[in-house]
């Protein structure tokens, strides 16, 4: 067909489902700039496929640093500064192990993953806010630090697990779902679950060492 008057041929590169979309994107990038063509013959990209990943990322991000700020500042006015930065840690650490947990699976940072970590990005912290909540009213009641942490957590551990497993429970039927469609979402319940059971454990077995 024709592009801007002149003759054109089309070529439309797929990629398979492991494989980053940035990462290749990138790679092809390289490749035109190397290529060595006749003369009167050109090589141009005409569509970015991984732009809306890359602006999803954005967007996790942006949510993510605002998200930290937030819970910084409003634990900071209720409480203190040194709960309210050991309640925040529980984002980036969440985050970070995903990412682990995503590379050791062999899955890699896609369109499907990053929307997985936009749904889950509300609750990482949830727990973690809960938890110091209840410790600060237990030091308020007069207990020590340690005992006001060992006992905020033997409180809510029931209540906050039951909450995770019901979220991570609505998404893993997506794993059961046959052929290429369970390939291409399967990334959403593992993200979410492992983003989630990661935020539990900071909250009940790092979060009260800190506090304590």
């Amino acid at each position: 067909y024709l592009l801007n008057g002149q003759q054109t041929v089309e070529f439309v590169l797929f990629k398979d489902i492991p494989s980053d979309s940035i990462t290749l994107f990138a790679e092809v990038k390289k490749q035109i700039a190397l290529a060595k063509l006749p003369e009167g013959v050109s090589l141009k990209l005409l569509y970015d496929g991984p732009y809306f990943i890359q602006q999803q990322i954005q967007v996790l991000t942006a949510n993510g640093i605002g998200g930290l700020l937030l819970v910084l500042v409003m634990l900071a006015l209720a409480m203190s500064w040194r709960t309210s930065l050991m309640t925040a840690l529980g984002l980036p650490i969440s985050y970070f192990g995903t990412f682990i947990i995503l590379l050791a699976f062999g899955m890699s940072i896609d369109l499907i993953s990053i929307i997985g970590m936009i749904l889950v990005v509300g609750n990482l912290v949830d727990d973690a806010v809960i938890m110091a909540e209840r410790y600060t009213q237990l030091l308020e009641e007069g207990l020590e630090p340690e005992k006001a942490a060992t006992t905020a957590a033997k409180e809510l551990i029931l209540p906050v697990t039951g909450t995770i497993l019901t979220i991570i429970c609505a998404f893993l039927p997506i794993l059961l779902v046959g052929g290429n469609l369970s390939q291409i979402f399967k990334a959403l319940p593992i993200v979410i679950g492992a983003a989630l059971l990661l935020s539990w454990f900071e909250t009940f077995f790092i979060l009260p060492n800190h506090l304590a």
